[in-house]
């Protein structure tokens, strides 16, 4: 049973270091272990135009502390995605940040 419980709690994350370099831009959406056991901090770039949200988005996946380290882009066939891929679009749509 799918559960739509979720923590997003900012000062408990994975890899804190990314707070330089990604969490001052993007929305952070919590942490998430993906069934292989990897760990991620999970979150989304919303695009705007003119200061209004528009319903466009890149992912925001960080795996590790360094500068870089992070997964984004838009999820073409969400069918194919990772689970940690679409349990960021969940958790996103579940917070009514994209459709």
């Amino acid at each position: 049973m799918e559960t739509n419980n979720f923590i997003i709690d900012i000062t408990d994350k994975f890899y804190y270091k990314a707070d330089e370099w990604m969490w001052n831009y993007c929305t952070f959406l919590g942490k998430y272990i993906s069934s292989d056991g990897s760990k991620y901090d999970l979150g989304i770039l919303l695009k705007t135009n003119n200061s209004l949200i528009i319903n466009d988005y890149s992912l925001a996946i960080v795996y590790d502390n360094e500068p870089g380290s992070y997964i984004s882009g838009f999820v073409f066939n969400e069918q194919t995605a990772s689970d940690f891929q679409k349990e960021t679009l969940r958790r996103a749509r579940l917070l009514n940040l994209i459709n």
